[in-house]
């Protein structure tokens, strides 16, 4: 069964991710979203880990060479 907080978590993430590639930090993004800054820091937490990366430019690194390889 899906719950309610589990997509909302996953639209925050999405939205967290799109900020960070935006260069903005933790607090503007959250105060953009309404959520609490530790909310923002564990979505960026999750988001490096699933992406395998320790940084915002490596995030978008890796997401431009995925891009420009036409993978999905």
């Amino acid at each position: 069964m899906i719950y309610m907080r589990d997509l909302l978590g996953l639209l925050n993430m999405g939205e967290v991710m799109a900020g960070i590639l935006s260069g903005k930090l933790n607090k503007v993004i959250a105060d953009e979203l309404q959520i609490a800054m530790r909310t923002v820091e564990v979505h960026r937490a999750r988001i490096f880990d699933k992406m395998g990366v320790r940084s915002a430019v490596e995030l978008a690194q890796r997401l431009a060479a995925h891009s420009s390889t036409g993978s999905r």
